[in-house]
């Protein structure tokens, strides 16, 4: 049985069978349950003891016990995978409440079955959040692992299903005290179309688009392909044309096969093989235009179906949908401006997928879809779920080509907070118990070279409030180039320009320079040399100041947040981490969350710069100042500061931060070797201590879910971290956040990676029908086929590394398994340590003689590839050039001019054949006609 599908999807049903089925739902005749939104996860018993499984691989090794789900790793931190145990300890304990025959007759003879399950509850939430924790038990969708074959099965158990419901009941009772429950999954009952109004219209739309009767939709897409070939591939014969509509509907030939371009071209010209290729990859979009009147006339039915259905998880579904819409509002008014990398692609989800959801207000409901079962299939009504979850999902992970849009306005280039207007939500106060005696010190970090509009704001937001005592501006000391390396912004150049926006130090207001800090001398990083830390700082500060300098306790320290994002999470860890009970507890220090959740406020270029639309950035402010850009230099100016300066004074600030003219350097006592680590304990000894408080690295590993008292001890070493000597320069996979610099601190060398790609190109070929970054390598032919084995690589830079998106031997069946990509991961390897790459790999298996997870991770770890806890779990490669000489067998393989254009003589070299050998492993290139390649790549799959 096919899995959950949607009605259109099936294309053997026909319109009267839809008809009827649409029908039953509109008289509330369907009965079905709550699709949610949690976490997945299989569940069984084997060997006596309860077993759960994430993948395949689990399945095919007979399953994880408890210990074996708790020594896994969960990139979503502690409290995923305090979810998973849980919620399996619950689990465990319903199953030790049956008898031996009720779990033969659950699980199989063999115990073999494993349950299609789903954890739901507040730290299991994708894009729903739940209030109950429960582990869903679902009604279809197990599986059992064929170890003949090799592959998960499904199963269909309907009398060990019987026994699991009796034994459901008891369960309340004997997990009363355990934080999950474990039930079935809720029924759900949808809204009872009475009038018929929407039924008729949802017919009446796919009558009108020529489905009807007992016509099908795979009839339905043959004769929309038949209309359009007719016109567009006329010089076919008409059997020629019916062979590739069987082709594009993946149909088989009278021996059970799928109908191969190779069957339907032999014998025709390069130039008619190649049109009938970009055919059928062109298909696919005219199957999915052919389609979308049927989609969509179903998709708007379901919508009305669940149009305020309540989901039995959450206890305050208006709210949830009210949030839900809301975030739907910001992800489209965000998608709709965007204009960085991927735009294209962001604009053409976005179109595609407000053709279903029309409006952000048409969200309607925080039920995720409705799960029913017709015959043996299962199908599933979403509404508009599935378009709010495209939107959120690509604004805030984005795709490929696309980098997540979300966290690009987290940093100090993209997000900027204001005080709200009075036209917009007042802001959520969180004021002390007596806001006249209790008052706060709210730290900014940042870098602020120099500080523009959007830090502005930000301070003068807090300056605002009443309960704010104090703010103190915490600077980092490293100077900030421009592009060109002509000017340099420091803490004076940052101070000066703060002077001019109105901010001065005085009573409610201070400035402190972050703390320098050694690295320390390492086989890395022989040379040591300095860094901030920031965060370091802060934890040292709160350990370091005496109760009595905080105004008996009635000053409260707090660190600035806003209301996107993981702001304010990060100001709530860091106010938890200091609570009674906790490491970092004082007793009489209080550290607290921030009085007042400031609004976020973005900020852009107007349409008459050279960066119009995009977001205001430190960056862009330098390269103004340092070409006497006196326009450009002003889009960056708070606007008040604009209206109440004369052209000639702001062309006097730039000249000064640019160094044009001389400028006395601000006084200000900084960390040296002669200045003690902790100030005189006097009154303003607070702001003082707070020196070197700068967001740039720990606060967003400890938000990404690490420990942070481990993170605190791990900084103090830099290994491998927030700094890295040699090879690219690069942060861990984390959200962007305003305290940091957009990565400013580091000036990238990529002469390095230049190299790589150049070296990578040169290697490999083109893939023309696919995406710019995908190759292929040619590995020889099958002697027992004659067919051409090639391996792909899809290879592009990801949050600072080289990816290897994908490494794969096609075709899978006749060429994997004969060390071909093995040679190829090989290559790759000792070209990123030739010219001191860092390369990232995501250890997931596919293909035909898929490894499982287990097998795949010890393949990547042969060639030093490693899961990194500084950059969340990410598998890296760091370059590896100080061991080259140990390795066995190593031998220098690449030309030392390189960087000159120059190939090295061993990539002439020729077999005994005469046939070139490429690479240093010695791969066959067969010389072969590119059109038959590419022709090639698309029926092996490679382009699909």
């Amino acid at each position: 049985m096919p899995g959950m599908m949607q009605l259109w999807d099936d294309t053997s049903l026909s319109f009267n069978k839809i008809k009827k089925i649409l029908t039953a739902a509109s008289n509330g005749e369907l009965v079905g349950t709550e699709k949610t939104d949690g976490f997945k996860i299989y569940l069984g018993y084997s060997g006596g003891v309860p077993k759960a499984a994430r993948s395949k691989g689990d399945m095919s090794k007979g399953g994880m016990n408890w210990q074996a789900l708790a020594d896994r790793e969960f990139k979503g931190g502690d409290e995923v995978r305090k979810a998973y145990l849980d919620s399996f300890r619950a689990y465990s304990k319903a199953l030790n409440s049956l008898e031996e025959r009720d779990l033969a007759a659950i699980f199989g003879e063999n115990h073999d079955i494993y349950y299609n399950a789903e954890i739901q509850g507040p730290a299991a939430g994708t894009m729903i959040n739940y209030d109950a924790n429960v582990l869903s038990l679902h009604s279809t969708g197990h599986k059992r692992y064929n170890p003949e074959t090799k592959k998960m099965e499904d199963v269909e158990n309907p009398q060990g299903a019987l026994v699991l419901d009796n034994a459901i009941d008891r369960f309340e009772e004997i997990l009363q005290d355990e934080p999950f429950a474990v039930r079935r999954t809720a029924l759900l009952k949808l809204n009872q179309l009475s009038d018929g109004h929407d039924l008729s219209i949802a017919l009446s739309r796919m009558n009108k688009a020529g489905f009807s009767g007992t016509m099908t939709i795979d009839e339905f897409l043959e004769g929309k392909l038949k209309e359009y070939l007719d016109g567009e591939a006329s010089y076919l014969h008409g059997d020629i044309r019916q062979r590739v509509i069987d082709r594009i509907l993946k149909r088989k030939d009278e021996n059970g096969k799928t109908i191969g371009i190779p069957s339907i071209t032999k014998g025709m010209p390069p130039e008619v093989k190649k049109k009938i290729s970009a055919l059928v990859k062109h298909a696919e979009e005219l199957k999915k235009d052919f389609i979308f009147p049927i989609e969509d006339a179903i998709h708007d039915f379901s919508v009305e179906l669940l149009r305020a259905v309540e989901s039995s998880y959450i206890l305050d579904n208006t709210a949830e949908t009210e949030r839900l819409k809301q975030e739907v509002e910001v992800a489209i008014r965000e998608l709709q401006k965007y204009e960085g990398e991927g735009s294209d692609i962001a604009h053409d989800v976005l179109g595609n997928q407000l053709k279903k959801l029309k409006r952000h207000d048409n969200v309607s409901t925080a039920v995720e879809g409705f799960v029913f079962q017709v015959g043996d299939q299962v199908y599933k009504f979403t509404g508009n779920f599935t378009p709010m979850h495209h939107l959120l999902a690509l604004f805030s992970f984005g795709k490929k080509g696309l980098p997540p849009i979300k966290k690009q306005q987290m940093n100090e280039g993209d997000t900027f907070f204001n005080a709200p207007s009075n036209s917009e939500m007042p802001p959520e106060i969180n004021e002390p118990s007596n806001p006249e005696d209790k008052k706060f010190l709210v730290l900014i970090p940042g870098g602020f070279k120099p500080p523009h509009k959007g830090h502005y704001n930000l301070v003068k937001s807090y300056l605002n409030h009443p309960s704010v005592e104090k703010v103190a501006i915490i600077i980092g000391d490293m100077a900030r180039d421009d592009s060109t390396g002509e000017i340099s912004i420091g803490y004076d150049e940052s101070i000066r320009t703060w002077k001019e926006y109105g901010v001065t130090e005085g009573n409610d207001v201070t400035f402190v320079r972050a703390k320098p800090r050694q690295l320390k001398v390492s086989k890395k990083n022989p040379q040591g040399g300095e860094y901030e830390n920031p965060m370091l700082d802060v934890y040292e500060l709160v350990q370091e100041i005496e109760p009595s300098e905080l105004k008996q306790g009635n000053l409260a320290i707090a660190m600035g947040a806003s209301d996107k994002g993981n702001d304010y999470k990060r100001a709530q860890s860091f106010a938890r981490s200091h609570q009674p009970g906790e490491k970092y507890y004082r007793e009489g220090i209080t550290v607290t969350e921030p009085p007042v959740k400031v609004s976020a406020q973005d900020y852009s270029y107007p349409q008459e710069s050279r960066y119009a639309g995009q977001p205001i950035s430190a960056t862009m402010m330098r390269d103004a100042i340092a070409q006497n850009d006196i326009q450009e230099f002003a889009y960056h100016l708070p606007d008040e500061v604009v209206r109440r300066k004369s052209e000639k004074d702001i062309q006097n600030l730039m000249d000064d931060l640019a160094g044009r003219n001389h400028y006395e350097e601000h006084e200000h006592t900084r960390y040296d070797d002669d200045v003690p680590a902790t100030p005189p304990a006097d009154a303003g000894a607070l702001y003082k201590i707070a020196e070197g408080i700068d967001l740039f690295d720990l606060i967003e590993q400890a938000m990404d879910g690490s420990d942070i008292d481990i993170l605190v001890n791990e900084m103090s070493a830099m290994a491998g971290g927030a700094v890295e000597i040699g090879g690219v320069s690069k942060k861990k996979k984390k959200n962007p956040t305003i305290f940091r610099e957009e990565e400013e601190s580091e000036e990238e060398d990529r002469s390095g990676w230049n190299a790589f790609m150049k070296e990578y190109e040169r290697l490999s070929n083109q893939n023309a029908f696919n995406k710019p970054s995908e190759r292929y390598w040619e590995m020889g032919t099958n002697e027992e086929t004659g067919n051409l084995c090639l391996v792909v690589t899809d290879i592009g830079e990801w949050d600072g590394f080289m990816e290897i998106g994908t490494i794969r031997t096609v075709p899978a069946k006749e060429c994997e398994g004969k060390g071909y990509a093995s040679k190829i991961l090989a290559t790759l390897v000792d070209m990123a340590d030739e010219y001191n790459v860092t390369l990232s790999v995501d250890p997931v298996p596919f293909g035909s003689k898929r490894l499982d997870t287990e097998s795949l991770e010890k393949w990547y770890r042969r060639l030093g590839f490693n899961p990194d806890d500084d950059y969340g779990g990410v598998w890296l490669r760091r370059p590896n050039n100080e061991l080259k000489e140990d390795r066995p067998g190593w031998s220098p393989k690449y030309s030392s001019g390189k960087n000159s254009g120059e190939k090295n003589d061993e990539y002439n070299e020729r077999d005994e054949n005469g046939k070139q050998i490429g690479a240093k492993y010695g791969i066959p290139r067969e010389h072969v006609d590119i059109g038959e390649v590419l022709n090639y790549l698309l029926e092996t799959g490679v382009s699909e």
